[in-house]
């Protein structure tokens, strides 16, 4: 692997990110502003959407864009990233040798935004690789919860994670989820404290009636069972696995569930059903 100099001067502002993915998030909503709606596709095409960094097209044809479209978004992003100024930490991260798991593709997409001429060969994915499909899976359920709930602690997300795993999905560990959501489309607010989505969506249709039909109000667990019987769950599931498994349903103590509320939401003030 090798390392040559940034060719674009470093004139720009310094960004407060820590970690390659979180300040790349960063610039690309530099770039694209006042389109911040630009930004996902070009994040996934470096790979920090939860899919391997992928061939143009395919990237272009999942966010209904052209090809051309997406490369001119690219550019934009390359002619800010050029221009970051870069810790020495920050440099030793992008040129390292990869690692297995790590998707060597997006790494050298990244590094090339930032002006850095590196080289890596691809290796085996690994079990536990950040894009591995117990990974991937991990990501995809956090980025629903957020889509859903608005910003969360890591714990809550470690949590929701865990109630949804199953036997061939093991939960990650919070310092495995830690480091999926660094490389992945959410990035830190305040002090690391809370996640959010890099571009903000609305809830999966399942969550959205599920958030319509229980706000933040206390349901027991009969109450529970039928709300989400009159949604169309099966009465089977209902009483059992989708009460026990969803991402988005807390039990709070014995015979009394919660939605995932937002952060700043006052839950003092919910009532019980």
């Amino acid at each position: 692997m090798s390392c040559s100099p940034p060719s674009l001067a470093r004139s720009g502002a310094q960004l407060s990110g820590r970690t390659p993915s979180e300040v790349l998030s960063q610039v690309v909503f530099r770039a694209v502003w006042p389109h911040p709606h630009w930004a996902v596709s070009v994040l996934d095409w470096h790979g920090l959407t939860g899919h391997r960094a992928d061939k143009a097209s395919e990237v272009a044809a999942r966010h209904r864009v052209s090809v051309t479209t997406l490369r001119h978004r690219i550019r934009l992003t390359q002619v800010v990233g050029r221009r970051v100024p870069l810790s020495s930490a920050l440099i030793s991260e992008l040129t390292r040798p990869s690692v297995v798991g790590e998707d060597a593709l997006a790494r050298v997409r990244v590094a090339h935004t930032f002006g850095l001429d590196i080289h890596v060969e691809p290796q085996p994915v690994g079990l536990r690789g950040r894009r591995s499909p117990a990974g991937a899976w991990a990501v995809r359920t956090v980025c629903n919860v957020l889509a859903a709930a608005g910003p969360q602690p890591l714990d809550v997300l470690v949590e929701a994670v865990a109630r949804s795993r199953t036997l061939i999905r093991p939960a990650p560990s919070p310092a495995e989820l830690y480091e999926l959501l660094a490389g992945s489309g959410t990035v830190r607010l305040g002090r690391g404290r809370l996640w959010t989505l890099v571009v903000l969506r609305p809830p999966i249709p399942p969550h959205a009636r599920l958030l319509a039909a229980m706000g933040d109000r206390v349901y027991s667990w009969s109450a529970m069972v039928r709300v989400l019987t009159e949604l169309g769950y099966a009465s089977v599931s209902a009483r059992g696995r989708i009460l026990d498994r969803h991402p988005l349903i807390r039990r709070l103590e014995r015979n009394r569930y919660q939605l995932i509320l937002p952060v700043a939401q006052d839950r003092a003030s919910a009532h019980h059903r």
